[in-house]
């Protein structure tokens, strides 16, 4: 009971630094959201004459306006966790189950890069106290990314372990799929692969392991591949 009220007590701290940009991030958010009119035109445009281009073409265009939106929309969460408006949710959630939802979700976006992605970690009951739907989001931008700049016929992985206090989670790509240095992947950074989606998506994974109490790592894992790890605070049911 002691380490519940030091996390909620810890995430509520942390918020509290964000404060001052409450009384103007509604209007950044606007702004930003304003970025999603002509990115839905642009996509309707595209449904409309979807017969006139070539299929290749329409594809590679779609997954680009359909990236521009997901950037928008990681933006959008952003501003509104550096203001303080998102809190976690605390309760009981099983750990297994959260990770499996995110595992699906990123299925197929492994197919269509032609990677697999599988999980490493023995089923079970595992109770954590923590945002469920915050820790599921979290996972799932660390999945999208890793699987994102992995090269073709790579393997994807994700597993945890608990020690101690602390879950610690990673996911890793054990092929060559990273030609650029690790900690772009926190930054915008020059790389030709490190452009705003990479900088936003892992920002967010920042910012949501920040909410939760822990903190993210990166590393090199075999074969050239790259490890970006998880290390969360838990209380077990």
């Amino acid at each position: 009971m002691q380490n519940m009220v030091k996390l909620e007590v810890i995430s509520n701290m942390k918020h509290q630094g964000g404060s001052e940009m409450k009384g103007n991030y509604e209007q950044m958010t606007q702004w930003v959201e304003e970025l999603k009119n002509p990115i839905g035109n642009l996509m309707g445009r595209l449904e409309l004459h979807q017969e006139d281009i070539a299929l290749d073409c329409y594809h590679h265009l779609w997954e680009n306006c359909q990236d521009l939106d997901d950037n928008v929309n990681r933006l959008v969460q952003l501003i509104r966790m550096y203001a303080g408006d998102v809190l976690p949710c605390w309760e009981f959630v099983l750990l297994t189950d959260t990770l499996e939802y995110a595992l699906r979700e990123k299925e197929e976006l492994g197919r269509r890069k032609g990677v697999a992605v599988r999980s490493e970690y023995l089923r079970g009951d595992y109770k954590i106290w923590t945002d469920g739907r915050m820790l599921q989001d979290l996972v799932e931008q660390m999945l999208h990314h890793v699987i994102q700049y992995a090269e073709r016929g790579n393997t994807i992985r994700l597993g945890f372990q608990i020690r101690s206090e602390h879950l610690v989670l990673w996911v890793e790509n054990e092929g060559q799929g990273f030609s650029f240095i690790p900690h772009l992947l926190y930054t915008t950074g020059n790389s030709r692969k490190a452009g705003i989606g990479l900088g936003t998506r892992m920002e967010l994974c920042r910012c949501l392991a920040f909410s939760l109490g822990g903190e993210l790592s990166e590393e090199y894992a075999g074969r050239g591949g790259i490890r970006v790890g998880l290390r969360l605070p838990i209380v077990r049911a």
